[in-house]
């Protein structure tokens, strides 16, 4: 009888260890994410976008403010510490600074060159970034080069629906001066560029001058600014001129629904059509 019992107990044990060993194995804390730091919000949406869960993401600069122009905060320090790498475009001036403050190894810097814009140039960032994921997750490659598939055919559809737009309007007639951040954007999409101007703190009076001039001889109908570098000089220029100020957004996220880099360059593209529509007389309506 005594056997039994001992027998009994022994498979009670047995059975009730392997009961728990499954809540046992779900009660251990996860490896901790791997933390990508970006000075932007265009590198930090596709990051993000590529790395989805298996990243913790975050971005330096407010997406209004020009780069140029950031000041460094002392929690600035302490994110740049936590994180496995560091995404920069190499036109911010005071990273360097950041850097040296924390000592960084080399491999943690990766520079970032080059505009987003057009579409095709985004691509080829998102594939830069994609890249740099996988050399420092090689364990997630796939799933890091699935995202960013997606992603790339995310761009292709809207900047497709984009150009067909702006074909059906047959931009190509409207004169514009714009901002020299935003050129290659409204060179893509077909309008007739005749000047551009520099960010305001490096425009001379002469230069000043000669953009009025400029404006009135082509009789140019648009100005198109950038919301990052500031919009009073452009829209005394359009003042001056007689012309109409458009104002795009070069980072996702500085205005409303435009939190990735799809949907800010529908936001752009719609504020053009919806100004031309009105000055022709058409109704306006928004394409998604």
């Amino acid at each position: 009888m005594l056997k039994k019992v001992t027998s009994y107990l022994l498979l009670t044990t047995f059975l009730l260890g392997i009961s728990f060993t499954p809540t046992a194995l779900s009660n251990e804390t996860p490896p901790e994410k791997k933390v990508v730091l970006t000075t932007t919000t265009i590198l930090a949406d596709f990051t993000s976008r590529i790395g989805k869960d298996r990243l913790k993401v975050v971005s330096l600069i407010p997406p209004g403010v020009c780069p140029a122009h950031y000041d460094l905060k002392p929690s600035d320090i302490d994110a740049a510490l936590k994180a496995k790498v560091i995404f920069y475009h190499g036109f911010e001036p005071w990273l360097e600074k950041l850097a040296k403050s924390i000592g960084a190894p080399e491999e943690k810097m990766v520079v970032l060159k080059g505009s987003w814009h057009p579409f095709s140039q985004a691509i080829e960032l998102v594939e830069k970034i994609q890249e740099e994921l996988f050399r420092i997750d090689p364990q997630n490659g796939s799933y890091y080069e699935k995202n960013a598939d997606e992603i790339v055919q995310s761009i292709k559809k809207t900047a497709q629906e984009i150009k067909q737009e702006a074909q059906k309007l047959n931009i190509s007639q409207y004169k514009v001066i714009c901002m020299l951040w935003q050129k290659s954007f409204v060179e893509w999409i077909g309008l007739n560029i005749v000047g551009s101007y520099p960010p305001p703190e490096r425009i001379s009076l002469k230069k000043v001058q000669e953009l009025v001039d400029l404006g009135k001889r082509e009789k140019v109908k648009l100005i198109i600014d950038n919301l990052q570098a500031g919009t009073n000089f452009g829209y005394n220029l359009a003042q001056d001129i007689g012309a109409k100020q458009v104002i795009f957004t070069n980072f996702p996220g500085a205005v409303a629904e435009t939190e990735t880099y799809e949907k800010m360059i529908m936001y752009n593209a719609n504020e053009l059509f919806n100004m031309i529509k009105r000055s022709e007389g058409k109704n306006e309506n928004e394409i998604h």
